[in-house]
């Protein structure tokens, strides 16, 4: 996958090991933000939300805090499984039938595998810890998306869908199509531009 439209997977693999994914919006994790971006929100927005609207309006006008912040702690809870999933399906590639690793340990099974919240209770998004990590993104979405350096990152991840689909970013200075309201023709009753601020931290989930 090239790097200039999916980011920077190895850099969003060393937040989530690190377990610093409340940093993925600083300015210098911008390639692990657009990898998360790329690979990680569209199921969570709706695969067909997220296509119609990539190219024409910066991600903060469709993609909800609540959205975002869940995105990330579903990250952040199943990063090791998925992968151990990746590993498996190389060693499966290569059909050398080796079980062990290079030390002689052998490869844990990712079918077993708990995830990071999954470890104490099966329902990991119940999990208090879970809960409170979820809060945390929030706040953090929340603030970062306030800054002007955020809307320079956002702006570049459209320039770079429109150019993966073989469209010129606008020149600047001309108005560009995804700053104007109620043109995309998709779904615009549920347009997400309410303040930021009114998102309120939750107690669980259900």
């Amino acid at each position: 996958m090239p790097k200039e439209i999916y980011g920077d997977i190895e850099m969003l693999k060393s937040l989530c090991e690190s377990r610093k994914l409340l940093l993925i919006r600083d300015t210098e994790n911008e390639e692990a933000f657009k990898a998360f971006v790329t690979l990680i929100l569209p199921p969570v927005v709706r695969k067909t939300r997220f296509r119609n609207l990539k190219c024409y309006k910066p991600l903060s006008k469709f993609v909800s805090v609540p959205d975002e912040a869940f995105a990330l702690l579903i990250l952040e809870n199943n990063f090791q499984k998925w992968e151990a999933y990746v590993q498996k399906n190389i060693r499966d590639d290569e059909q050398d039938g080796e079980e062990d690793d290079e030390d002689g340990h052998p490869y844990e099974d990712p079918k077993k595998m708990k995830s990071r919240y999954g470890m104490e209770t099966k329902n990991w998004s119940s999990h208090r810890t879970a809960i409170e990590r979820y809060n945390n993104f929030v706040i953090m979405v929340v603030e970062k998306r306030l800054g002007n350096d955020q809307q320079n990152i956002e702006k570049k991840i459209v320039e770079d869908f429109l150019r993966m689909q073989g469209e010129k970013p606008p020149q600047q200075g001309m108005k560009r199509r995804f700053y104007e309201d109620g043109e995309d023709g998709d779904d615009s009753s549920n347009e997400l531009d309410d303040e930021v601020a009114a998102v309120k931290p939750i107690d669980s989930f259900l």
